[in-house]
């Protein structure tokens, strides 16, 4: 953590700063301790000690600070990811699918979809064979819904997608391109 790191090497500069003092300081303890010179403790040895202990007491606030505020911006700036998760399966083995038309709703079908899945749909009567599968988006949203629907009126199998609007884009893009590349001309001729 960039601030904590400079927090420290603040710490350090004052200790080092006064790393002399201190030094003189240990030697008078030592000598008093080993009965050498009585420990005569000099004004400039006592405002250097207070000074020290009261700044570094400020840096561990700051760093107790720092830590309280990097836990509050991680869980606000972690990764969210809509899915849907089924519990305790014994493989994910995903299946390619073909979509024949990417189908744009309003955002109250789109959400409509979301909460009545097995609803008749009236945009997926009719819808067989190659025509069966559709990925429907909201005009808003960036997620959608893979639907197959075995000639159903209603989603008979589904799936979310997160960034299903993205994916379709980066899809488009590309054939756009790969139609350029072909025909030799400057303008796609593929429509979103």
């Amino acid at each position: 953590m960039k601030g904590e790191t400079e927090i420290k090497a603040k710490l350090y500069g004052v200790v080092e700063s006064y790393y002399n003092s201190l030094d003189v300081l240990a030697k008078k303890l030592q000598d008093d301790y080993a009965g050498i010179k009585s420990f005569e403790q000099s004004e400039e040895d006592r405002l250097g000690l207070c000074f020290l202990l009261d700044y570094t007491d400020d840096l561990r606030e700051k760093i107790k600070a720092l830590h309280e505020n990097e836990r509050m911006i991680s869980a606000e700036k972690r990764l969210k990811i809509n899915a849907t998760l089924q519990c305790k399966q014994t493989e994910i083995k995903p299946r390619m699918y073909e979509v024949s038309e990417v189908i744009t709703l309003s955002d109250a079908e789109y959400r409509s979809v979301l909460k009545e899945p097995l609803k008749d749909r009236g945009y997926l009567k009719g819808r067989t064979g190659q025509d069966a599968c559709v990925l429907l988006l909201s005009k808003t949203g960036d997620d959608g819904i893979l639907v197959d629907t075995q000639g159903y009126d209603y989603p008979r199998y589904s799936a979310f997608i997160p960034n299903a609007r993205k994916i379709v884009e980066n899809f488009v893009q590309r054939e756009r391109e790969s139609v350029e590349v072909k025909s030799g001309e400057n303008e796609p001729k593929l429509e979103m």
